[in-house]
């Protein structure tokens, strides 16, 4: 779960709560972002993506046919 610390929309105290009811291995709270988080602080949000794809690698999928 990745989420701006300056959320109003929906506060940052809900991201906890959210992040257990779907089994995320937690938050990654976002320094000076608002909502649209990816839009506030691209780089960090695109570091978070990063990481979290380098914790789980995508399966290799099989070939057609």
């Amino acid at each position: 779960v990745v989420w701006g610390e300056n959320d109003v929309a929906v506060p940052l105290k809900l991201a906890e709560p959210l992040a257990d009811a779907v089994g995320a291995d937690g938050v990654v709270v976002l320094e000076g972002a608002d909502h649209v988080c990816n839009l506030d602080a691209p780089d960090a949000f695109d570091a978070a993506l990063r990481t979290f794809f380098a914790a789980h690698p995508a399966a290799p999928s099989a070939s057609p046919g």
